[in-house]
């Protein structure tokens, strides 16, 4: 079932149109997670079982599906699915490498050197990828 993840959706939507951001969100995000996803235990992904991710990636695609027929819905559930990912992401932040592993991301960390050197082309990408 869809429900759950949906539910969970317009929690976060409700919360962004309060005007919540960073930690309250974040914050807000993962108690509605514990109680909608998880009826009250961990919502850290590493504590779930097969099953449940299983199910949870299902809503996702399910939900994709059924959000693509307007352009309105479409931006409803990209918005509020990427909250979501952050939220998961940032619960991770200890298992960073483990997660881009486990979900097929190659990733080859940069030295400081050459982060020096893409600092300001990075910091630009940013800023137009969020309007500023």
């Amino acid at each position: 079932s869809c429900s759950p993840r949906l539910r969970l959706l317009r929690v976060v939507d409700h919360a962004r149109a309060k005007g919540l951001h960073g930690d309250d969100l974040a914050a807000k995000v993962k108690d509605a997670e514990r109680q909608i996803m998880r009826q009250g235990t961990g919502s850290r992904l590493a504590s779930w079982s097969p099953e449940e991710v299983t199910r949870d990636q299902a809503a996702h695609f399910v939900l994709r599906l059924a959000f693509c027929r307007s352009e309105d819905l479409r931006r409803y559930f990209l918005a509020n699915e990427h909250e979501l990912f952050k939220t998961r992401f940032a619960a991770e932040a200890g298992d960073t490498t483990r997660f881009l592993r486990d979900n097929g991301l190659r990733y080859e960390p940069i030295d400081a050197e050459e982060f020096a050197a893409l600092e300001a082309d990075l910091k630009r990408t940013r800023r137009a990828a969020h309007g500023r």
